[in-house]
């Protein structure tokens, strides 16, 4: 598919599939307010236990090892919404018919399937924040404020650390994570693990790295864009009477002023919201897409257009009369105005197409032959 048919892709599946996608992005708000109201129960309950019976009771450590892995437990959480986004794409560019259900079903085992990656992740989170942290310490421990050699080498190392080492990591980290833009597919859909799926991403970007940044830095100016749309009406629409709050003089102005502009801030509120629940999926969606893509372009065999007319296909020039036109094949044999073809003439070769495509715009197909 080209950039179009990723597109169109994109937003028929979001299409096909919006109550379902929105469901799938509200689960780890939902996980979150959960863990929130979870961990501040369990912390009111922890704090009134020590200070009734002291620490000696167990009470306040189990709620404090309880809130810990409930805050360890939600970027998992995270990962399985975005694991089910995937699964969902890619039954429904199978033709699938699929529901929240069967998709938690479907993406069972993928959260462990993740760790590896979750943890090569963290890993790299903290090589880049190390160079900072170490920078830092070292400058802050070499200041003598009666030196101002120290002070003029703290400045310049401080803005070696702002300026310099962001512009020198920010290539390093571009590279990295259009390399592993389909471990989070590859883990979903061929059913591997983290750092077999790293590989597999590793692989399938090999040769094809600019297309896909190209590709992926065109879709998020496009959801961006959607954004900065919807921020910039909201902002329009709200202006007049926040212009109108801000200049009111009396008491009674500002209260109708802030009365009139209740609604609207509702409605703008709830826009945002709508617009911030199908962002998400519309990323993930488009990311399946290009990889769905992409494995078709390295597995599937290349689609070949082949036009009877032209020479050195279908049958031999000059065996039928001038100015006639060809036989039609999807017609029965000797129907008026075709005349049949001579004994042993070649049939025309049918062109070839995507196999698997449907309605979607998605090119559906078997799991990649990667899968285990």
């Amino acid at each position: 598919m080209d950039l179009g048919g990723i597109f169109s892709g994109t937003f028929t599946i979001l299409k096909k599939r919006w109550g379902l996608m929105i469901g799938i992005a509200l689960m780890p708000i939902v996980g979150f307010v959960v863990v929130l109201l979870a961990s501040i129960l369990l912390a009111v309950v922890g704090v009134l236990t020590a200070v009734r019976d002291g620490w000696s009771s167990p009470i306040p450590v189990v709620s404090a090892v309880v809130i810990l892995v409930l805050m360890l437990a939600f970027p998992l959480l995270q990962y399985k919404g975005l694991g089910m986004v995937v699964q969902a794409t890619y039954e429904t560019a199978q033709g699938v018919k699929t529901s929240f259900g069967a998709v938690w079903h479907n993406t069972k085992g993928f959260v462990p399937r993740s760790i590896s990656y979750y943890l090569i992740m963290a890993g790299i989170g903290l090589a880049v924040m190390a160079p900072f942290v170490v920078g830092l310490f070292f400058i802050l421990r070499s200041i003598n404020p009666n030196d101002v050699g120290s002070i003029f080498a703290a400045v310049v190392g401080l803005f070696f650390l702002s300026t310099v080492l962001p512009l020198i990591l920010l290539p390093v980290l571009l590279w990295l994570s259009i390399k592993m833009i389909y471990v989070i597919p590859v883990i979903a859909v061929e059913r591997v693990g983290g750092i077999a799926a790293v590989k597999r991403s590793w692989a399938l970007t090999n040769g094809a790295f600019w297309r896909t940044f190209g590709y992926y830095f065109v879709g998020s100016l496009a959801i961006n864009a959607v954004l900065e749309v919807v921020s910039l009406v909201s902002n329009i629409v709200l202006f007049p009477l926040s212009y109108q709050l801000q200049t009111a003089h009396t008491q009674e102005q500002a209260t109708a002023a802030l009365l009139a502009m209740l609604p609207l801030l509702i409605v703008v509120f709830l826009l945002t919201l709508a617009v911030s629940l199908l962002t998400l999926p519309t990323v993930w969606i488009y990311i399946s897409c290009m990889y769905l893509d992409q494995v078709r372009r390295d597995e599937l065999p290349p689609v070949v257009r082949v036009n009877p007319y032209a020479p050195g296909y279908g049958y031999p020039p000059n065996q039928y009369p001038p100015n006639q036109y060809p036989p039609n094949q999807n017609a029965p044999m000797g129907a008026p105005g075709y005349p049949p073809p001579a004994p042993n003439a070649p049939m025309y070769p049918i062109p070839t197409t995507m196999p698997g495509v449907d309605d979607t715009g998605a090119e559906p197909m078997d799991r990649p032959a990667s899968q285990p």
